[in-house]
């Protein structure tokens, strides 16, 4: 008689277990087959519904001695064995076990290869009747079929998460682009080589090097950018570490520089002693560098002042002494945006004791400049918010102008 039970459908694939009542061979002499009928595996269980190759499985018999019989069932061995006869895993000496009672027996294995296995369980023994006789039994059998899947590639750790930071951008101006690498695994990353390029070597491509970035943690990389043309930029930012490389592109646009300074002079005598003081704005929409104020009074040259930088949409203001009354002034402002150095002059006239002296000229024949030719400097101060006026120990005045390239 055979009987078939499944014991689970898996995701990959099913094992078939197959229940053979196992036929029994009596050596021995004098022995009744009767008496070791009452002997059988009653069935097979297996411990993975979708065993793996390499991993470990258990494959359980349950060994019943029948309540018809009597006596005991000494069990002197239990094998798992392949279909050549191969021996997979082996027990010995595992009891008695009396008339109407069952033993499980757990034989673990492995398969190192995926497929279809015809497996076969022996159980061998003797029989102690009442009367103390043995009868050895030759052995029990239970066919089992197992089908074994192939391992799934391993799940991937994750990749590290890369962004890039960037506004607009100034055609020739540097500005910082920020990549900022996470590390979203549950182990550190090494050798983290952050590199940053573009499509058409639009810019120079840098490289910035970590050590380590730690599990769950990020770290941010600075890049000074400089585009040299307008228009659109492809940012490319590349992550290479370890175990792998990971790219993320973004785009950002390249705007023209926008060249546009002002300049405020204003003069003062205190105490005999006269001072300048420039405020230069810078309007544009790059920062200024190297920016150098020189000129002439009408009695001797002006004290130069500097500024290393000024930003974009930003002022600065610095106050040095002077030689010379304002009766005169020609100032010179020389500096460099993006990659080209600018040079501008202003000329301006007038009486720095008096503040409603008149004849300011100015050279300038466009913008402001052509604005304050002939102008009185009463009118200059009702223009731009009235004349600075000094208290008891000096006088000063303001003069601004709109400085245009020569």
């Amino acid at each position: 008689m055979m009987q078939r039970q499944i014991h689970g459908v898996g995701f990959v694939s099913a094992i078939i277990i197959t229940i053979l009542v196992g036929s029994v061979v009596i050596a021995g002499v004098g022995v009744a087959s009767a008496d070791v009928s009452y002997i059988s595996i009653s069935q097979v269980s297996v411990s993975e519904d979708e065993p793996v190759a390499g991993n470990p499985v258990t494959i359980t018999p349950t060994i019943l001695h029948s309540s018809a019989g009597n006596g005991g069932f000494q069990v002197t061995e239990a094998v798992l064995v392949t279909s050549d006869g191969t021996r997979l895993v082996e027990v010995n000496n595992l009891g008695t076990i009396g008339a109407g009672d069952s033993l499980k027996v757990p034989l673990r294995t492995s398969f190192e290869e995926a497929g279809e296995k015809h497996l076969t369980v022996r159980v061998r023994g003797n029989v102690v009747n009442s009367s103390g006789t043995v009868k050895s039994v030759e052995s029990v059998e239970y066919p089992v079929y197992v089908d074994v899947s192939a391992p799934s590639d391993p799940t991937p750790e994750a990749e590290p998460q890369v962004s890039v930071n960037a506004d607009t951008m100034v055609s020739g101006t540097s500005t910082p682009v920020r990549v900022t690498v996470s590390n979203s695994r549950d182990s550190e990353i090494s050798d983290v080589a952050v590199h940053l390029s573009s499509a058409g070597d639009q810019i120079e491509t840098q490289t910035k090097l970590q050590p380590i970035l730690s599990a769950r943690n990020m770290s941010t990389f600075v890049f000074d950018v400089t585009p040299t043309s307008p228009g659109e930029l492809d940012l490319n930012a590349t992550v290479e570490y370890d175990s792998g490389s990971t790219q993320v592109t973004r785009t950002v646009d390249v705007v023209p520089v926008q060249d546009d300074i002002f300049i405020d002079a204003v003069m003062t005598t205190n105490n005999g002693t006269n001072v300048i003081q420039y405020q230069v704005t810078n309007a544009g929409n790059a920062p200024i560098h190297n920016v150098l104020i020189s000129g002439e009074g009408s009695n001797a040259d002006l004290t130069r002042a500097s500024f290393d930088t000024i930003n974009a949409s930003s002022t600065a203001t610095t106050t040095v002494p002077t030689g010379t009354s304002a009766s005169s002034l020609a100032l010179n402002v020389s500096y460099t945006v993006g990659s080209q150095n600018q040079y501008i002059t202003q000329t301006v006239q007038g009486d720095a004791l008096d503040a409603s002296s008149t004849g300011v000229e100015s050279k300038s024949s466009t913008g402001l400049g052509g604005i304050l030719n002939g102008m009185s400097l009463t009118s200059i101060g009702l223009l731009f918010g009235g004349l600075a006026a000094g208290g008891a120990v000096g006088h000063r005045h303001r003069l601004r102008s709109l400085l245009r390239k020569r």
